[in-house]
């Protein structure tokens, strides 16, 4: 049996409209279908900018009506068997293709790598705005993941903004928590981490730290005001010693000379000593008296 003439317009109608729009055609299927190549496990749909048209039921082989507009093409080729038949093997064909791929990309899915969770505090208090938290978590797989920020291990999911969970360079995924924070808090903040590698979740701390008395401002001063006095020092020994000038210091001179003098007069006393022992051994007028 030939198409109809009403399915072969559907599909010229869809052709049509994309030209003026942006048609998708959608193919979701569970991965656990796709390994035994099941087709009954996808969900097939047509939608044009990003307003689903029509859905394919694998199970019942049959197209739905979701929108208005393709009612009466839905209808005509739900009447053509041959037409739902092109339909289901082609998705049979797309299913088996995956099949194909899901195992040889096996152990890539298959692994489990845990993320990498760090705290980041930005001060934005000398901006008039309120400081803020960062979360980051990153090289973490599958990509299944859920963060959040706990005050003091109460939930406050309202406040929190965060990114979306985007691939990086390591074949892995990565994301952000965001909450803003009074910057003088007394609070203890958690962001809480849910991940299949974390069957308890997981949880990082932040305490607040004591801020320093000095702003950031007059400790650039203080810094600058330090550079200025050893520039000044060290031109200033750079110019003497440009003009041959030779610093004198005389008090090592007066040390050196006392120290000299005291060297010669302790010789000099030695000399004497050593005269005076030999007079003494030679004296007695070189008489020696006899016992009676």
């Amino acid at each position: 049996m030939a198409i109809s003439a009403a399915a072969l317009y559907f599909w010229c109608c869809v052709s049509l409209i994309s030209a003026l729009g942006v048609v998708q055609e959608v193919l979701d299927c569970d991965r656990a279908a796709v390994s035994q190549k099941d087709v009954t496990g996808c969900f097939c749909a047509v939608a044009y900018n990003k307003n689903i048209l029509t859905r394919f039921d694998t199970k019942a082989s049959r197209l739905t009506v979701e929108s208005l507009t393709v009612k009466n093409e839905v209808d005509s080729l739900n009447e053509d068997p041959r037409a739902l038949k092109i339909i289901q093997d082609g998705i049979q064909d797309f299913v088996n293709y995956l099949s194909l791929l899901l195992e040889a990309g096996a152990d890539t899915l298959d692994r489990e790598v845990s993320p990498s969770v760090t705290i980041s505090f930005h001060d934005l208090e000398d901006f008039d705005h309120s400081s803020q938290l960062q979360c980051t978590v990153a090289g973490f797989y599958p990509r299944a993941l859920n963060v959040t920020w706990l005050k003091n291990d109460g939930n406050i999911d309202a406040q929190v903004v965060q990114t979306q969970i985007l691939p990086n360079s390591e074949k892995a995924f990565q994301t952000a928590a965001f909450i803003n924070i009074d910057p003088k808090t007394e609070d203890t903040y958690t962001c809480f981490v849910q991940h299949v590698t974390f069957p308890d979740g997981h949880r990082t701390n932040w305490v607040p730290q004591r801020k320093s008395s000095l702003s950031a401002a007059a400790i650039v001063g203080i810094l600058f005001g330090i550079g200025g006095i050893l520039t000044a020092v060290t031109g200033a020994v750079f110019r003497m010693k440009c003009q041959g000038y030779q610093p004198r210091i005389p008090g090592l001179k007066v040390l050196f000379r006392k120290n000299q003098q005291q060297q010669k007069s302790n010789r000099s006393q030695t000399s004497m000593r050593s005269n005076t022992s030999a007079s003494s051994a030679t004296s007695g007028d070189g008489l020696t008296k006899d016992t009676v």
